[in-house]
């Protein structure tokens, strides 16, 4: 059945429920255990209150971590499309290959490789009945970037824009400049989704159904919310509630390096911020909330794509460098019969896959035979903690990274510049260490992980609308 999504734009509950009822005839085949994957979108694990932020900025994502299986993880991108493709396939960018590739005239989305199996067309294949609703322009079929592979509905949408509109924007050229309206226009649907999702969500799928959330807050550019702002004690910014802060234009300045932010500007960005993501932990807290009274043994996951940073290093925004404050981040498993506990050893985005598809009772592909050591594993059985690698795929500057212990290294693909860091001494990465012995086995890892990427490529099988064209003229069957 080809993947269902709304119009543009988002109708009103009542509507929903109508448009709904063409798919009620379809139903769970399968009897197991139904899951809720929520992914958050640039959520900052330092802004979390469970992990020590001074504010009670996560109340509902707080009490859901105090009663799941909680790790600390690595993601495995800064920014979106990569990141959620390993959440969703078990395997490295330089494996799936869905991420920017940056050539001297533009910058383009390239799409999952079509002989990677998706956690949605594992399930499905088991089964299960699969189900999305997601907020990121990046997301949206109309981009045909994979992600709507083995959903039985998946609902795409922004905000007001048109969904094929923003499509067709983002498949232009990119020119920072000439965007900086699109990620507001996309923004901002996270109550809108909840109620969807209340609205498609009921006990008819009790079991044996697999529903993605990602949600759009916290990303840039940020709405200020007063309310929110109050009751967890910040003073709010002297501008009107729900006014955004920090459009595209000042992002492009401040991350090339051509202006200083000013002092009060830094203040505001991180005060709003913080909002943001209190406004996330309500629609968390409603996901969770609905996904428990319909599904009473079912199991919820969360996890976020990436960070952000907020002027550590003078810049703002995402998918520019690796430090930790992008690719720093957790995963929580909630089930009424799991031991609540924060484990040891730290997790991968890569391990998101096979860990889902294990409380699934699914067959699924091991991606450890697809990716070796950089594949995922399943995190209720592992007996070890393989090494974590993020990479961000030629967006500014191609870079790659690898973390085992403590010591995590940072290499430029182009220049071979390492940096070494020791993140028990120095958590904020502010002083590189120079030690060609104890970056030796890190930058073998690297290599290795870098080998992929070509040998990906080189066994990257015809598109399926290439083999589709290639039959209708006679060259394939």
């Amino acid at each position: 059945m080809p993947a269902r999504k709304t119009p543009d734009g988002l109708p009103a509950p009542d509507e929903v429920r109508a448009k709904i009822k063409e798919g009620e005839a379809k139903l769970p085949s399968r009897d197991a255990p139904s899951i809720l994957l929520i992914t958050i979108d640039t959520l900052r694990k330092r802004n979390v209150h469970y992990f020590g932020h001074p504010k009670n900025t996560t109340p509902q994502i707080d009490a859901l971590l105090e009663q799941s299986r909680v790790f600390d993880m690595q993601t495995a991108a800064p920014w979106t499309v990569p990141s959620l493709a390993s959440i969703l396939t078990g395997l490295p960018f330089s494996v799936h290959q869905a991420g920017v590739i940056r050539t001297p005239q533009k910058s383009v989305d390239s799409a999952l490789r079509s002989d990677v199996v998706t956690l949605a067309e594992a399930l499905q294949q088991s089964g299960y009945l699969t189900c999305a609703f997601v907020t990121n322009g990046h997301l949206l079929e109309e981009r045909k970037l994979g992600f709507g592979r083995g959903f039985d509905y998946y609902y795409s949408f922004g905000d007001k824009h048109p969904a094929k509109a923003v499509a067709e924007e983002l498949d232009k050229p990119r020119d920072w400049s000439r965007v900086r309206g699109i990620d507001a226009l996309l923004g901002g649907s996270g109550e809108r989704l909840l109620k969807l999702f209340q609205a498609f969500a009921r006990k008819e799928h009790a079991r044996g159904t697999f529903f993605w959330v990602h949600l759009f807050e916290p990303h840039n550019p940020f709405k200020q919310r007063n309310a929110l702002l109050t009751a967890m004690g910040h003073t709010p910014p002297n501008a009107p509630n729900g006014a955004l802060w920090l459009t595209y234009d000042a992002r492009k300045v401040f991350r090339n390096g051509e202006g200083a932010p000013p002092q009060d500007l830094v203040d505001t960005t991180r005060i709003v911020y913080d909002g943001e993501v209190a406004q996330a932990d309500l629609i968390v807290g409603g996901l969770h909330k609905h996904f428990a009274s319909i599904a009473a043994d079912g199991f919820t996951a969360l996890a976020a794509d990436h960070g952000e940073e907020l002027f550590e290093r003078g810049s703002v925004d995402h998918g520019h460098t690796l430090y930790q404050e992008l690719i720093d981040s957790f995963f929580a498993l909630h089930h009424s019969q799991l031991e609540p506990r924060r484990e040891a050893g730290l997790a991968r985005h890569v391990d998101v896959y096979p860990t889902l598809c294990s409380v699934a009772q699914a067959d699924c592909p091991d991606p450890q035979k697809r990716a070796g050591a950089f594949g995922g594993i399943d995190l209720l059985t592992r007996t070890s903690v393989p090494i974590a690698v993020a990479e961000n795929p030629e967006l500014f500057e191609d870079r790659v990274s690898a973390r085992r212990g403590n010591d995590k290294l940072i290499l430029h693909l182009r220049s071979k510049r390492y940096e070494l860091y020791d993140l028990s001494r120095d958590p904020d990465e502010l002083y590189a260490i120079h030690d060609d012995a104890r970056a030796a086995p890190l930058l073998r890892s690297l290599e290795a992980l870098v080998a992929q990427r070509t040998e990906a490529r080189a066994a990257e099988p015809p598109s399926r609308e290439l083999e589709e064209r290639l039959r209708a003229l006679g060259y394939a069957r």
